[in-house]
C-alpha cells in the first residue's frame, strides 16, 4: 500500500509535465521583421512555433556576416539561421557578384568538414517582381555513416547586403515528417525595402 502511495503523486506529478510540455507547441506560425545593416530595408520570415529562437549559438558569425535569427529545436532536429553578408566582400571577384555569393555558401556547406557526400539535390535561380534574385537548393549528404542530413537553402539579394538562409534536419524520417515545413519556411525569407 505504501508502495502505491509514494508512485501516485510521481506519476502525477510526471504526468503533469507530459501534458502542459504537449501544450507547447500550437502548430501556429510566427511572423518576424529583421532590420538590415544601415536601416536600408527589412528582412521577413515566418517560422512555427516547434522551432523556437535558440538560446544558444549554432553558428558563429565571421567577419563581414551579421547573424539575423537561430531558431532550433533540438528535440526535433530542427534548425534554422539567417545571416546577413556585405555585398562588398563578393563585388570584386566575380561580374555578378549575387551568384559568387549564392555559390560560395552553397561550396561551404558541401565542402563542411562535418558532413561527407554532400550534394545538390535542387537548385532554382528565380527573379522577383522588384527585379531581385533569389536562389533556392536543397542539398543531402551524411554526418557519420549512416546519418543522412538535408539542408534546405536560400539566398537573396537585399539592397546593400546579400542574405543566407538555411533551415536543416538530420535523418530520413524527419525530412518525410518535417521536410513540408522547413521549405515553408525558407520560401518564407523575403526582402522589403522599407
Amino acid at each position: 500500500m505504501n508502495k502505491t502511495l509514494c508512485t501516485l503523486p510521481i506519476t502525477l506529478m510526471i504526468l503533469a509535465f507530459l501534458l502542459s510540455s504537449c501544450d507547447q507547441y500550437t502548430g501556429k506560425w510566427e511572423d518576424y521583421t529583421m532590420t538590415l545593416r544601415g536601416g536600408e530595408g527589412k528582412i521577413n520570415y515566418q517560422i512555427p512555433d516547434d522551432i523556437p529562437k535558440c538560446t544558444e549559438a549554432l553558428v558563429e558569425a565571421e567577419g563581414d556576416q551579421r547573424l539575423l535569427a537561430e531558431h532550433c529545436n533540438r528535440y526535433r532536429n530542427l534548425y534554422f539561421v539567417l545571416i546577413e553578408h556585405e555585398k562588398e566582400s563578393f563585388r570584386a571577384d566575380s561580374l555578378d557578384p549575387f551568384i559568387s555569393f549564392s555559390t560560395s555558401c552553397l561550396n561551404r556547406l558541401i565542402n563542411d568538414g562535418a558532413a561527407t557526400s554532400m550534394k545538390i539535390l535542387e537548385k532554382q535561380l528565380d527573379t522577383l517582381d522588384d527585379g531581385s534574385f533569389v536562389f533556392t537548393a536543397e542539398l543531402f549528404g551524411y554526418m557519420g555513416e549512416d546519418n543522412p542530413i538535408f539542408y534546405f537553402h536560400r539566398t537573396l539579394n537585399a539592397g546593400a547586403s546579400f542574405i543566407e538562409a538555411a533551415a536543416w534536419t538530420r535523418g530520413e524520417k524527419r525530412r518525410l515528417e518535417h521536410g513540408d515545413k522547413l521549405r515553408k519556411v525558407i520560401s518564407s525569407v523575403k526582402y522589403t525595402k522599407h
